[in-house]
């Protein structure tokens, strides 16, 4: 126990290097200081201190391990034995040690061991005992009997199951390691200790767990643990005989737990143990025992139910192995007994199990593998998968040990026969279970291992029957493999190809012919698809090529390595099939290539025919083969192509014409050319021959095409039919095969009238389906390819050509735009483009009508399915492969106009991927013209404009391949134009880096594509030619009407940003430009669209103001709705302001004509000013700006207001007071507006605040402003409301001033009503302005026009009150004048206003002074007071009013004179029909009270001041009958009879009023509801102007 195979020093290092031992023991000192400092994380540390125990052998300090154990220790009391992450990662640093101190460990263990027996299971000591004893199972047998000890004393405290799978554990591994002591005792360097010994102690804790534990434990982890545990014990127990009785009852409850337990490889395993241990030691087992345990393992092992690890799977077929490596003869027979079961997964898992046995190469085993092979044989005929893989499983097994020939031949077959089954129904159906058994069945042929004893007499030769069959082409790989090695194995053990030979008759008769060989063998070589088939057969070529021919001795050998080394160059997928089999054919290959690394070109069936030509016979019987194996149905296309092929270079080599001729006839005649593949192949014959027999291979399709013809003419059966048609198109393609193939010298003089003549014989003779249509092409197609090649000087002219174009340009129209484009398309295109370069050449236009029919059936077609897109594409590159050939040919700048004309509708279309398309063909018509621009002279593009205009928007296409072409497309413009730039401006400029944008655009991200539309659009713009701008518009327009939101919005970013670039270098095209703008705009509906119209149009209104105003004005609009969007849309810009001036000079210069009526076609040019004045004003941003031009505005509409009445103003009837006008009663007729009212209003509500303008719509200005009897008092309204809201300038004054002195008298009386109302209250800027009008007034009253002497009365009356002192200094003369005028009876009116005037003179106290002039005008008064007229009577009371008042001191007597004189018209017209005058009556009697006698009668009249005119009226009636009755006969005396008259309806008589009367009389008018509103009253929100 002491001893030990190291030796230590004293201080317990081992003899090692002391620098090693110091860093060792510098870490664990330092990790052991964290440990004892409480640092860090505990189970971390110890996981380090774990690393470097384990690796290092450094035999530390005994004091260091005692640390080490301390803290173990420590820590595991605080743990009270449990197991947790730091007891664990401290278990594992002991575990460790113990690699270097084992004792010490052991020692530790041991200890804690002690402690444990009466109390409670420390988990960790066990656990660290049993990895000690699993890692070192021979140093812990010294422990063994101290430690079973401890564990028996504890299997009675066992309280946890946790506890007790840690005891089982300990039990299993120390279990184990006792049976290792028993197998490798001698090893051990302590004394040997007895296995009765050992076995007794493990006996008895083996009979406690088998009476404790077995059957009493549910979970399934216990029993696993149990199992372990009592398997490794029922192995030690083993070694006593006399307890093997009681191991052997325990073998049949270890197979139970197959049963209870539901994961069964722990049982395996045990299993397994116990098996391997019984084979060590050649125990005899019962018979009964041994069948139960293959049994259960071959029940488990077949069981589907459960899911076994292919780990499980191995360890239960080594259970069997190791069965019948202890007992063959049982482990065989019962296996053997399997195979007659009816269930078939039970038989299959005997076959994998036989399998196992048979591999193991036993030779107790060996000697029954005949009766193995002989038992199996049978089941080669199932059909169930599972068996059918089984059974090639145990083929392959079988055929890995050596086995006689005569019986495994068979076995050999059988792999063939099932790969030939599973081939056979996948051709019906695909069955992935069929896949899988032909990969197996290849799988077993390519792990053939040759080396085994009589595997080459068993496969030589009969493997080479099954080359030639095409039913195992699968398997044709491992298969040649397998040939090539066998036979080198012969030359190596023989010195010979082929000594054995084959065993009988039968054998011989399937060895293929040499011809059969060699022609399977270059079918396999042809196979582009898989190379490894093409090496491997011909490698087996040149190991055959004596067994082929003689004569190929010299050739192959230096040619099949050439070919090799060739396939090796090429990498995977590289391989050109074309190129491949012309190698493996002919010599002529593709440009006459040959290998470079090679001195011989290859001519591999060329030259072996070549070869074998003295031997004919040999060569016919080669085609015959050919022959043959075309017609095995099972050959695939590729092959039955490369067999024509090879047909036909082996006639083209054969000498004997005859066989040749017959050969081509019966495949022209009898070959059913309905399958492509034969079409094909007839015309790969014909042409192949023709290369060394051209005129006998012409000679042949003339006979072929006659009897064709003649059979075509007496076809009858539907079947044959098709057959027939299907022979026409063959002819036509073998015509162009053989044209391809013919010798050049000899082809052009026999090309058009032999080959293609009869081309276009068979094409207008047949049917013309879609076959006879591809044939035609193909073969036109290849009689071009052939013509270019021969035609060496370029002189050769095809006088077919006119003819073969109109053939294709008619099958191009034959089918609808709406159906998906074929190869006929396709070939068709390229045939036109090899057709361009032949002579005669076609005129362009001819050639422009090709371009667009192609255009339109190829880029207008619908969206193709998945299978047709890589055709679509094709067609689309053929296209432009076309129009940049056709472009190239013409080389003119008008002929890539014609192509881009055609290609604008399709790059405008609607439809996405037509769009898609159209810029394909765009790129590479620009890649051509590129090239063709920069060789030409001219300076720019004709075409940028244009193309910008449809190309720019197409970058924010929906579609990223759209977009990415349109980038493409873009760049290439701009560098054409850059190239016609000079050279000083290209220095200054730089073309955009477009490869940056196109890369991003082959994102799809939104955000990727916001900000490229507005750089490119900023970087072409710098190159954009001078008048191009309409061109430019006219594409953007065009992508507005077709394009979706996205791509609109695109383009009208494009076109804003070609307004803001070249805006100003457009000058002479703004008419254009605002033309193509505002077509646009009624078909533009969508809002976002029109809004970028309207800015284009304000952006061009920046730079062209005035040109795009006159523009516009001149532009007939298509509704109305558009024209007001549009001049909103001017207004609402920072340009409204500029755009508002000009139109006012517009309509002030504007010719006079006759009135302007409602009728807009009469004067559409002032409509359209109005109109655009109109809502300009309306859009404009501020209130502000029209302020501001309000001097421009005002003045040119009221103008055209006054001018457009048509007629001299008139007095206005007597009304409201002046300047305050009530339409409430006014007509509906009367109440129209005039255009230039309208806009006057819509300016001024700009201006004014919402209470000046409910004063002027409450007082019916507008209304009354285009009336001519109201004008002129809405004129003095408008001035009265501008001239409060502060809006009368100098500038507005001036503008006014003018029109006081011109010719038409309706200016006049304008602006002597405006200056009238001015004058009230004149705005301190102006007013010296005003001061020079008061004469001028004067002057005015003399005017022939009644109109301007009325105005300009009123105008004297007004400037009382704003220039007194002016009106003062004048005071005579205008008193005079007015006295002059109120005299003229011939125009009521100017008397009415001169009274009104002289009445406001009087008002300011100006009576005194006047002399005379006071009498005068009072006696002049009192004759208009009964007046007809009411105005007159009106201005009469007014004027008598304001006598009254300024008659003091020496005309007081005179004035009562005259008041008692008119008294009784006073009291009469207190109840005038006028409401007005009736009022203004009652305010003269109240002022001419103070001179009415007598007394009392004066204070009547005061006493009534505030009564109505009726009551008034009444009282004094009532007064004079009691005080004055002869006062009251004299008023009677007063009235004058037609005012009585006219009064009657209105008015009482005084003197027949009585209080009876007056009680049942009627209201007077003033009385009455509808006239009892004052005018007052609409302007109390506004003082100022309730105070005018």
């Amino acid at each position: 126990m002491n001893k030990h195979p190291l030796i230590y020093h004293k201080d317990g290092g081992r003899e090692t290097g002391s620098e090693t031992v110091a860093i060792s023991a510098t870490v664990v000192n330092s990790l052991l200081k964290k440990l004892q400092d409480r640092e860090g994380d505990r189970a971390e540390t110890y996981r380090r201190l774990q690393h470097v125990l384990q690796g290092d052998d450094t035999r530390l300090q005994s004091g260091v391990v005692n640390r080490v154990l301390a803290e173990v220790s420590g820590d595991m009391k605080a743990a009270q034995g449990a197991m947790n992450n730091v007891t664990a990662a401290a278990g594992d640093v002991l575990v460790a040690l113990a690699r270097s101190h084992f004792e010490f460990v052991m020692s530790e263990l041991q200890g804690h061991l002690k402690t444990m027996r009466g109390g409670a299971c420390q988990e960790f000591v066990l656990t660290t005992l049993s990895k000690l004893a699993s890692s070192y199972a021979l140093r812990c047998i010294p422990f063994v009997e101290m430690t079973l000890l401890a564990l028996h004393a504890m299997l009675r405290q066992v309280e946890s199951s946790r506890i007790l799978r840690t005891i089982c554990s300990v039990l299993e591994q120390w279990s184990r390691a006792i049976n290792a002591y028993f197998n490798a005792w001698e090893q051990c360097p302590f004394p040997r200790i007895g296995e009765k010994q050992l076995c007794e102690q493990v006996y008895s804790l083996f009979c406690h767990a088998v009476v404790n534990w077995l059957g009493r434990h549910k979970k399934e982890e216990d029993k696993q643990a149990i199992f372990g545990a009592v398997t490794a014990m029922m192995a030690v127990v083993l070694h006593d005989a006399q307890h093997q009785d009681r191991v052997w009852k325990q073998v049949v409850w270890l197979l139970q737990q197959y049963q209870e337990v539901q994961d069964t490889s722990r049982v395996t395993e045990s299993l397994h143990y116990f098996l391997k241990t019984l084979e060590e030691l050649h125990a005899v087992a019962p018979k009964d025992k041994l069948c139960a345990i293959a049994a259960a393992v071959h029940h488990e092992l077949g069981d589907e139910t459960r899911q076994h690890s292919a780990g499980h799977k191995e360890e239960l077929r080594q259970c069997i192995v190791l069965q019948a490596r202890i007992y063959p003869e049982e482990t065989v027979t019962f296996l053997l007994s399997q195979l007659s079961s009816e269930n078939q997964g039970s038989r299959g898992t005997a076959l994998t199990l036989l399998g196992a046995v048979a591999r193991s190469d036993e030779p107790a085993v060996r000697e029954k593998l005949p009766l193995i092979v002989e038992a199996v044989q049978p089941l080669f005929t199932e059909s169930g998968t599972q068996l059918r893989r089984a059974l090639l499983g145990f083929i392959k097994d079988l055929l890995s040990v050596s086995i006689p020939s005569c019986l495994a031949w068979d076995v050999v077959a059988h792999i063939f026969v099932e790969f030939r089954r599973a081939s056979d129904r996948l051709a019906v159906e695909d069955v992935q279970e069929e896949r899988d058994l032909q990969a197996q069945c290849i799988g077993i042929l390519e792990s053939l291992d040759l080396s085994v004893e009589g595997m080459t007499e068993l496969l030589w030769p009969r493997l080479l029957q099954y080359v030639v069959p095409a039913q195992y082409c699968g398997m044709l790989v491992p298969l040649l493999r397998c040939l090539q090695a066998l036979i080198e194995r012969q030359k190596q053990t023989e010195g010979q190809e082929d000594t054995e030979k084959p065993a009988d008759v039968q054998e011989q008769a399937k060895k293929p012919t040499p011809q059969a060989l060699l022609v399977r063998l270059l079918v396999v070589a042809a196979c582009d698809q898989c190379r490894e088939c093409a090496v491997a057969a011909l490698q087996l070529l040149q190991a055959l090529q004596s067994r082929i021919h003689s004569s190929l001795r010299g050739l192959w050998p230096i040619s099949i390595p050439c070919m090799l080394q060739y396939l090796e160059e090429k990498t995977e997928g590289f391989l050109d099939s074309e190129e491949w089999q012309c190698y493996l054919l002919k010599a002529r290959a593709k440009g006459e290539t040959t290998f470079a690394s090679c001195r011989v070109p290859p001519q591999f069936l060329t030259e072996s025919v070549e070869e074998m030509l003295v031997d004919q016979p040999w060569v016919v019987c080669l085609s015959r083969e050919l022959s043959q194996q075309l017609s095995n149905p099972s050959s695939s296309a590729e092959d039955k192509n490369f067999l024509y092929q090879a047909l036909g270079t082996v006639l083209a080599s054969c000498r004997q014409l005859t066989h040749v001729q017959g050969q081509l006839l019966k495949y022209l005649k009898e070959t059913d050319a309905t399958s492509p593949c034969d079409r094909q192949g007839i015309a790969s014959v014909v042409s192949y021959a023709a290369e060394r027999h051209f005129y006998l291979a012409l000679d042949a399709m003339r006979k072929f095409t006659k009897w064709l013809i003649t059979f075509d003419r007496c076809r009858k059966a539907q079947k044959g039919h098709q057959r027939a048609q299907a022979a026409w198109a063959a002819a036509m393609l073998t015509y162009g095969k053989v044209a391809l193939h013919a010798p050049k010298s000899e082809l052009l003089a026999c090309v058009e009238e032999d080959i293609l003549a009869n081309i276009l014989e068979l094409f207008h003779a047949c049917r013309k389906e879609l076959q006879h249509k591809l044939a035609l092409l193909n073969g036109i197609k290849e009689v071009t390819c052939a013509i270019q090649a021969a035609d060496t000087k370029h002189s050769f002219r095809l006088c077919k050509k006119p003819e073969v174009l109109e053939i294709l340009l008619d099958l191009m129209e034959e089918d609808a735009c709406d159906t998906p484009v074929s190869q006929v398309h396709l070939k068709m295109l390229q045939l036109l483009e090899q057709l361009s370069t032949l002579k005669p050449c076609m005129d362009w236009e001819y050639r422009c009508s090709q371009v667009a029919v192609c255009c339109w059936r190829v880029l207008s077609c619908p969206p193709e399915e998945t299978e047709l897109q890589s055709l679509q594409t094709s067609c689309e590159e053929a296209l432009g492969q076309l129009v940049s050939a056709l472009l190239k040919a013409e080389g003119t700048s008008s002929a890539f106009a014609d192509v881009v004309s055609i290609l604008l509708c399709h790059l405008t279309s609607t439809k996405a991927w037509e769009r898609e398309r159209a810029l394909q063909v765009c790129a590479q018509l620009l890649g051509t013209y590129e090239e063709l621009f920069k060789c030409s002279r001219e300076r720019t593009c004709s075409q940028f404009g244009s193309l910008v205009g449809v190309l720019g928007p197409l970058l924010s296409d929906s579609q990223a391949t759209s977009r990415q072409r349109a980038g493409a497309c873009l760049s290439c413009l701009l560098r054409i134009q850059a190239c016609g730039m000079t050279k000083t401006r290209r220095a200054v400029l730089q073309v955009p880096d477009c490869k940056e944008l196109c890369e991003r655009l082959k994102s799809t991200e939104d955000g990727s594509l916001c900000e490229d539309p507005a750089k490119i659009a900023k970087g072409v713009c710098q190159y954009f030619p001078q008048g191009q701008a309409r061109s430019f518009m006219d594409a953007i327009m065009k992508t507005f009407e077709c394009a979706n939101e996205e791509r609109a919005q695109a383009a009208g970013d494009w076109m804003i940003g070609f307004l803001e670039a070249c805006g100003k270098e457009i000058r002479p095209e703004v008419p254009e430009v605002v033309n193509i703008l505002w077509k646009a705009m009624y078909t533009m509906q969508q809002g976002t669209l029109r809004d970028l119209l309207l800015k284009a149009a304000r952006l061009l209104a920046g730079f062209h103001l005035q040109p795009v105003v006159d523009s516009l004005l001149q532009t007939e609009l298509p509704s109305e709705r558009d024209m007001v969007q549009l001049w909103r849309s001017l207004g609402s810009s920072d340009l409204g302001p500029q755009v508002l001036r000009h139109l006012a000079e517009r309509l002030d210069k504007a010719p006079e004509t006759r009135p302007l009526c409602n009728d807009a076609d009469q004067e559409p040019h002032r409509l359209k000013l109005l109109c655009a004045i109109s809502e300009v004003v309306s859009a404009l941003l501020t209130a502000e700006a029209v302020r501001d031009l309000l001097p421009h505005l005002l003045p040119v509409l009221l103008q055209w207001v006054s001018k457009e009445l048509g007629v001299e103003l008139l007095f206005p009837p007597l009304s409201p007071p002046r300047g305050l006008l009530l339409f409430k009663d006014m007509g509906q007729e009367e109440q129209l507006c005039g255009l230039y009212c309208d806009a006057l209003e819509q300016v001024l509500r700009r201006c004014l605040d919402e209470r000046w303008q409910q004063v002027l719509f409450r007082h019916g200005a507008w209304p009354s402003l285009d009336l001519p009897q109201w004008h002129c008092n809405s004129v003095q309204l408008l001035t009265s409301v501008l001239l409060r809201a502060r809006l009368v300038s100098r500038a507005l004054i001036q503008t006014f001033l003018p029109w006081l002195h011109s010719p038409l008298p309706n200016l006049q009386v304008t602006a002597l009503a405006f200056f009238a109302e001015l004058m009230k209250d004149p705005p301190a800027e102006g007013k010296d302005l005003l001061k020079p009008l008061v004469r001028l007034f004067l002057e005015k009253l003399q005017h022939p026009s009644c109109a301007v002497q009325h105005m300009a009365a009123r105008g004297l009356g007004s400037a009382v009150s704003g220039l007194p002192k002016k009106v003062q200094k004048h005071k005579r003369s205008i008193v005079a004048a007015l006295e002059r005028e109120m005299r003229n009876v011939d125009h009521p009116e100017v008397a009415a206003e001169s009274m009104l005037a002289l009445a406001e003179i009087l008002a300011k106290q100006m009576a005194k002074g006047l002399g005379g002039a006071f009498r005068r005008i009072a006696r002049s008064t009192r004759k208009f007071l009964d007046a007809k007229q009411e105005d007159l009577r009106f201005a009469a009371f007014s004027l008598y009013t304001a006598l009254a008042a300024g008659a003091k001191d020496n005309l007081t007597t005179f004035f009562s004179g005259e008041v008692e004189q008119i008294l009784g018209s006073l009291f009469l017209h207190l109840q005038d029909p006028s409401c007005a005058v009736s009022s203004v009556c009652r305010t003269a009697l109240y002022v001419c009270a103070p001179f009415v006698e007598p007394k009392g009668l004066q204070v009547v009249v005061k006493n009534a001041i505030g009564r109505s005119g009726a009551q008034l009226q009444s009282e004094v009636c009532s007064y004079l009958e009691t005080h004055a009755p002869e006062l009251l006969k004299t008023l009677k005396r007063q009235q004058k009879p037609p005012l009585e008259k006219r009064s009657t309806d209105a008015t009482l008589h005084v003197l027949e009023a009585s209080p009876e009367h007056k009680e049942g009389s009627p209201k007077h008018a003033e009385d009455s509801p509808e006239h009892a509103e004052d005018l007052s009253g609409h302007t109390e929100d506004v003082p100022e102007l309730a105070e005018a």
